[in-house]
């Protein structure tokens, strides 16, 4: 569909290349396709014919943004606001500039000029909120992305954010709902399954929990928080051949963690394997060869 749309745009152009809703209707084709630097080159095309056309330098900036190109993408949002000055987009676009390049405050003050364009845009106040969660303002991260979701009910990004956002907040039940219904929205996100393990995990669910865990770990998630809690679930299950595999994941990651360490000896000892728990204790420091013997002697009883 997008090459049919670049291929029409293209054949318009070769016809006429003074066409500037074809440049923009390319760019726009071009990124869809991932070709980036076409759709830049589009955009830019377009600004040129069109220098009066906020649509263009808006579109410009989005590409730029898309490759990091956070400087000219700056200057492409602030042309479209020279034009006017509380077209939203470009306000949204400019405060998105200035998240990127992790001028977080400026940014926040940016999404609110843009909020008082539009005080109902859910793609701006989801970015809001997610800007506010940046900086650890929870409660006004949670009023913002409940606006986002009471826009943009069926948008599971929204869903997903706000259910962090109360998570950070300690409200484990209602971010586990928001969590449920961006799963329920279409998110595949394992993130999302990690999250929604978590707010199981504090509410007491260690089944669900180690369910959403292990969901998120097939879908890549190798975060060292989500090991070290899936350990602890295989382990309190008496699930020890799958506790020792994921302490072993951990210690891929931080060979000098002691602790895990530790564990893992005692989960070959419950399951009989000396040989690797006496491995795991020698491995541990500060022990000695001799300390780390003793302990193992200690735990056979």
């Amino acid at each position: 569909e997008h090459k049919q749309a670049a291929d029409s745009f293209e054949a318009a152009l070769a016809a006429d290349a003074s066409l500037v809703d074809a440049w923009i209707g390319a760019g726009r084709a071009y990124r869809e396709l991932g070709r980036a630097l076409d759709a830049v080159k589009a955009f830019d095309e377009a600004t040129r014919l069109s220098p009066g056309n906020i649509e263009a330098f808006v579109e410009l900036g989005r590409a730029r943004l898309a490759r990091e190109d956070h400087e000219l993408a700056l200057a492409a949002f602030d042309a479209a606001l020279a034009i006017y000055d509380a077209d939203g987009d470009a306000l949204r676009g400019r405060a998105d500039v200035l998240r990127a390049t992790r001028r977080t405050d400026e940014a926040v003050a940016a999404y609110e000029k843009a909020l008082e364009a539009d005080a109902r845009d859910g793609e701006t106040l989801l970015a809001y909120g997610r800007c506010l969660l940046d900086l650890s303002r929870v409660t006004e991260a949670v009023d913002a992305l409940e606006r986002a979701v009471s826009v943009r009910p069926e948008d599971p990004a929204a869903r997903e954010a706000l259910g962090y956002a109360y998570m950070s907040a300690g409200r484990y039940e209602e971010a586990a709902g928001a969590l449920r219904l961006a799963l329920k929205s279409g998110s595949s996100s394992p993130t999302t399954r990690y999250w929604l393990g978590a707010c199981y995990h504090h509410t007491g669910d260690a089944a669900q929990a180690l369910t959403e865990y292990e969901a998120a770990r097939a879908g890549g998630v190798q975060d060292l928080a989500l090991l070290r809690a899936l350990g602890g679930l295989y382990d309190q299950a008496g699930r020890l051949a799958e506790a020792t595999s994921v302490y072993d994941a951990i210690l891929l990651q931080v060979p000098d963690d002691a602790g895990v360490r530790y564990t893992l000896g005692v989960c070959h000892h419950r399951l009989g394997h000396a040989d690797r728990a006496r491995q795991a204790y020698r491995a541990l420091r500060p022990l000695s060869a001799k300390q780390a013997e003793a302990l193992f002697r200690m735990m056979r009883g």
